[in-house]
């Protein structure tokens, strides 16, 4: 049952290979048979013909390169589906109000903001925020359109965002902060 490989100094053995394996503790499995099914493989395999081992690699990188192209799809699908705009968050996506570029600048206790280009924005929609006090843009008209200035007296601010709410959410167009 056990084949000897050699003693110690003392005679005890050392290295027993033990020719059964047990598993689960029913199903006894021995060494040779597991030899004889490794060297059935071996065997079969190399009995195959060059085109047959051709053919099964170039199968096994058709399936890793399948595997590769569907994590990615997974991926992209994902990000697009993450980046999706709610419409709910307070900095919005680039969905979410016009495109415009505006510029905030704070100087001798005046804050200063500019429409530097874009779309027009609807005053009634454009929202100027200090220090979490909400004032409206004034002194535009309706809509708010590139030169445009809105001028406000602040004491020492540490932030201030300019905000564009729709229906769909809100977009926070600039941001100055201390």
């Amino acid at each position: 049952m056990h084949d000897r490989l050699g003693a110690d100094l003392h005679g005890r053995p050392v290295g027993l290979i033990s020719t059964r394996c047990h598993r689960q503790g029913t199903d006894t499995l021995t060494i040779d048979r597991l030899r004889g099914v490794v060297m059935a493989l071996r065997d079969r395999w190399s009995n195959r013909s060059t085109a047959g081992k051709v053919l099964i690699a170039v199968a096994g990188v058709a399936l890793v390169v399948a595997l590769l192209v569907g994590v990615v799809f997974a991926a992209v699908v994902g990000s697009f589906v993450f980046s999706m705009d709610s419409g709910s968050s307070a900095t919005g996506g680039a969905s979410v109000g016009p495109a415009a570029s505006v510029s905030i600048s704070v100087t001798d206790g005046t804050a200063t903001v500019t429409h530097r280009g874009g779309d027009a924005l609807d005053a009634d929609r454009t929202v100027v925020v200090i220090d979490g006090e909400r004032t409206a843009w004034t002194d535009s008209g309706e809509s708010i359109t590139n030169g445009d200035e809105f001028t406000t007296t602040v004491d020492n601010p540490e932030r201030i965002d300019v905000i564009y709410e729709t229906v769909e959410g809100t977009r926070t167009l600039a941001t100055w902060e201390l």
